[in-house]
């Protein structure tokens, strides 16, 4: 049985290409304060919120952290997010992004209060990408299976 610092020099070797939606994952963490009087919610403080990589953006996450090359081909919309989602560069990971105008960059904002998750927020993309955009990404990722291992 191989031992566990031989596996990971062999993982480090290895350049992955992940194909996927990037979800950009926000958590708002905050303490309840009261009720409100214009309608029966809670209020809350916000304390702080974090921000960071999911969907297939996690599975490049964490194949990056591993030490491996990971190419990643997504497609993002023109929208604020779209910035947030190419922060996953910072992380290891070789991003290729698509950009597609008729598409939003898709969130998930998960409101917590005292630890526990009490609302969640998605904003997703509803519109086919264009097939301008769907031949881009099939350029994208023939260009990067090659160099693959």
């Amino acid at each position: 049985m191989p031992k566990l610092s031989e596996l990971m020099t062999q993982v480090s070797q290895q350049r992955v290409v992940v194909v996927g939606d990037l979800i950009v994952d926000i958590h708002s963490h905050g303490e309840p304060t009261g009720v409100s009087s214009e309608a029966p919610i809670i209020v809350a403080r916000h304390l702080r919120s974090d921000i960071s990589h999911g969907g297939a953006g996690l599975v490049a996450r964490n194949i990056a952290a591993l030490g491996s090359v990971c190419d990643f081909v997504s497609v993002v919309g023109t929208d604020a997010h779209a910035d947030t989602a190419r922060t996953i560069e910072r992380e290891g990971v070789r991003a290729h992004f698509v950009v597609s105008p008729e598409a939003t960059t898709t969130v998930k904002h998960r409101f917590l209060l005292d630890g526990q998750k009490v609302f969640r927020w998605d904003h997703l993309n509803t519109k086919e990408i264009s097939p301008e955009g769907e031949q881009e990404v099939v350029g994208v990722v023939k260009r990067q299976l090659p160099h693959a291992t």
